[in-house]
């Protein structure tokens, strides 16, 4: 538990790296590791760029990984969404792979120490409790159980989105900080789409994505007839006018209430 804002001193940080964030996440994350040297390491990982594996499933040493697409059925005009393998093969296993190697010293297959708790922080504030508990229903209910515990400094202290903008500030941090997710991350609002559409080469990226989504070629179609989109109005990201499009939320909430596990930027 955290009392009174004082949190426990950190060993390590690890940042699981997609190969797919903005320049901005990367551009902090190089500020952050700078800022924090003196106290402890960031530890920066990655399991090779998430896009590859979903278009052509060679990156990666599980093949391809789903992302939470949202598809569509030209039969029934139904709209449903994929679901995801990315958070898991690129965010997760990414951690515990690094906790298991670099701070135990674990060989492969070696089993957990008796009696080694590892405690993990995770940044999620306070409107994002329902986040904090999926991730503690998977720590207690997967393979970490009784090896690692989550804690939530954030929401122990109350500290809102709003606060965490405002200690930021305070701070003297000389940039805006993004959130750390995928270029073509489907969870975006419609006000996220149009400033990753205002920077050239990465909005392009999030459409080559989009459009490999649909191609015949796709490692994990597997004859399936529904199409996929990045976009929940199953509109190809280049024909989408953004400003007009109905507000689905914004950088105060971000989409994070629902979908995620809280593991980007770990």
């Amino acid at each position: 538990m955290i009392h009174k804002g004082i949190i426990p001193p950190v060993d390590c940080a690890i940042f699981a790296d997609v190969q797919e964030e903005p320049k901005a996440v990367y551009d902090h994350l190089n500020w952050l590791i700078a800022e924090v040297a003196p106290s402890f390491p960031v530890l920066v990982r990655t399991a090779g760029r998430l896009g590859d594996a979903i278009t052509t499933g060679r990156s990666h040493r599980k093949g391809h990984s789903n992302i939470p697409s949202f598809t569509f059925n030209q039969s029934t005009g139904v709209i449903a969404i994929m679901p995801r393998r990315c958070t898991s093969d690129f965010k997760v296993d990414v951690v515990e792979g690094a906790i298991r190697r670099e701070i135990l010293g674990l060989k492969p297959r070696q089993r957990w120490p008796k009696n080694v708790v590892v405690n993990q922080l995770f940044g999620l504030s306070l409107e994002e409790c329902g986040r904090a508990g999926r991730v503690t229903r998977s720590f207690n209910d997967g393979p970490r159980k009784g090896h690692a515990k989550p804690l939530f400094p954030l929401i122990e202290m109350e500290m809102t989105r709003r606060h965490c903008i405002k200690w930021l500030s305070d701070y003297g941090v000389p940039h805006t900080v993004e959130r750390s997710a995928c270029v073509f991350c489907p969870y975006k609002s419609n006000a996220e789409w149009q400033k990753l559409k205002n920077n050239s080469a990465e909005f392009a990226r999030a459409v080559e994505i989009d459009r490999m989504l649909r191609s015949q070629n796709l490692a994990h179609r597997n004859g399936m007839r529904s199409l996929q989109y990045l976009h929940r109005s199953c509109i190809p990201l280049e024909e989408i006018d953004f400003r007009t499009a109905e507000e689905r939320g914004d950088q105060g909430t971000l989409g994070f209430m629902a979908e995620c596990e809280g593991m980007c930027g770990v």
